[in-house]
């Protein structure tokens, strides 16, 4: 089961959700940062990579005050895709980290099917511990315009289609890049990141409605939604979502997730403000970039 979709599109709170059901198995922040051996299901809670892993991104949290507003991060909490393929030096975590403008257009033009291959077979190892699950479920806005390569290693993916309106997104991730970079760098230059941006997923929105409309046979493999039904509705979705994959939904899982998001409120390690005309960003403007897009998915 793959969430893909822009990033800041609700789906990090939809993979937490779903992750509460013991039929699903997502890749844990420290189970990909520390991943030999496989983790054992007799010390799945209390692995003392846990805390080791927790205490990196605690000193992230101090480096990178508000991060974790913009982007809860713990090392019990599901990993995204972006971070295996960093294993492979093919991918995107990069580019949001750095400014490297000459990688990702090398990136862009890279048969990334070797790096899905390397992304199974590290499933395959974690799975070999035994640590629950029927099926993996994983998430990230990587595989957004790779559906056709995605397709190609998992044939029988199901995947979660997230949306919100492009322009919105790329003020959001271009204040989230402009954290991450401030890390690592003085220099920080709002208005080129979201010039990048816009260009970066412009480009690849393209091609993922290019990809998507060659696979409208494959309809049943897709489940498209809203970042403001996700938002407005978080468990009606979660019941559509299993309700067109055919999967099942008891009522304690059910359960199990409002209690979840009780315990984890929207806005729970702060909130995430920013103006997008800050960036140069303009949705007068910039929103005509990303017609096709709209107009296909009716956003």
């Amino acid at each position: 089961l793959f969430i893909i979709g822009l990033p800041r599109t609700g789906t990090t709170i939809l993979h937490a959700l779903l992750d509460v059901d013991t039929a699903n198995r997502s890749p844990l922040f420290w189970e990909v940062e520390f991943p030999v051996p496989p983790a054992n299901p007799s010390t799945w809670l209390v692995d003392p990579r846990i805390a080791k892993n927790q205490k990196m991104l605690d000193q992230l949290d101090k480096i990178c005050p508000g991060f974790n507003a913009v982007h809860p991060m713990a090392a019990d909490m599901p990993q995204e895709c972006v971070a295996i393929f960093a294993y492979h030096m093919m991918s995107e975590h990069f580019h949001m980290t750095f400014n490297v403008p000459s990688y990702i257009e090398w990136l862009d033009d890279q048969d990334m099917r070797p790096s899905y291959r390397l992304h199974k077979a590290f499933l395959q190892h974690l799975q070999s511990g035994g640590v629950k699950g029927k099926r993996w479920l994983l998430k990230s806005p990587c595989h957004l315009h790779l559906i056709d390569q995605l397709l190609d290693i998992y044939p029988d993916a199901n995947i979660i289609h997230t949306h919100r309106d492009p322009v919105s997104v790329c003020a959001s991730i271009t204040s989230l890049a402009a954290m991450l970079r401030g890390v690592g760098s003085d220099h920080i230059d709002t208005h080129a990141i979201a010039r990048q941006q816009l260009d970066w997923w412009e480009k690849l929105l393209q091609r993922a409605v290019s990809q998507r409309k060659a696979l409208e046979h494959k309809s049943a493999q897709f489940f498209d939604l809203k970042m403001s039904e996700t938002v407005s509705d978080p468990l009606g979705s979660v019941e559509r979502i299993y309700q067109h994959f055919n999967l099942p939904l008891g009522d304690d899982v059910k359960q199990q997730m409002l209690c979840y998001m009780q315990e984890h409120p929207r806005d729970k390690h702060g909130s995430h403000s920013y103006q997008p005309e800050d960036f140069g960003i303009s949705k007068d403007r910039d929103t005509e970039r990303f017609r096709e897009y709209i107009d296909y998915f009716g956003l």
